[in-house]
């Protein structure tokens, strides 16, 4: 696999369990080399996601946790609503759930709503979140090559076909010319 450019990739962590935040939060920093943003809230999230425009030379991956509880707010959103809203602001931007609970339904749900993958709270979480991430950028970055290959190839074939009519045009004003 290709090295991976830590410094354009922006994680955005959200997890209203403070203590589960701050573990991944820890491990992130010391392991990687990630922008790195947390938020105890969806809306909290949200919001900024809103209000601040996103740069879009780098890689936006959110760990959203799906049990999103708050004292403050007794209509605090829950992970797939939080999800939902968030495709609809920006689709490109990818998701990986993160649940203390294995349920297929919400497993099947978060997938139908844009989520790349699944990942359930456990001791192996950080390196499951971990090869997510890397198979998000990878995934990304080749979709980017992919898309500069077709620039650059239709480029190229509007050149050849410009170069085409060219010689046409000079073949048929000034036939002398390509008299052997």
């Amino acid at each position: 696999m290709a090295e991976i450019n830590t410094q354009n990739v922006q994680i955005y962590l959200v997890d209203d369990d403070e203590l589960q935040l701050k573990i991944i939060r820890n491990k992130f920093l010391t392991s990687t080399d990630y922008q790195l943003r947390t938020f105890t809230s969806g809306e909290e999230f949200l919001e900024t996601i809103i209000r601040k425009p996103l740069n879009k030379w780098l890689h936006h991956i959110v760990i959203l946790d799906f049990q999103l509880h708050s004292t403050s707010n007794h209509d605090a959103k829950n992970g797939l609503e939080i999800l939902q809203i968030l495709k609809g602001i920006n689709p490109a931007i990818q998701v990986i759930m993160l649940s203390g609970v294995s349920d297929e339904d919400i497993q099947q749900k978060a997938t139908r709503f844009g989520a790349v993958e699944f990942i359930r709270k456990n001791e192996n979480s950080f390196t499951r979140i971990n090869n997510a991430i890397k198979w998000i950028i990878s995934s990304n970055d080749l979709k980017r090559k992919q898309r500069a290959s077709k620039m650059a190839l239709g480029l190229f074939l509007s050149v050849l076909g410009s170069a085409a009519i060219l010689v046409v045009t000079l073949y048929l004003l000034y036939p002398d010319w390509f008299k052997v």
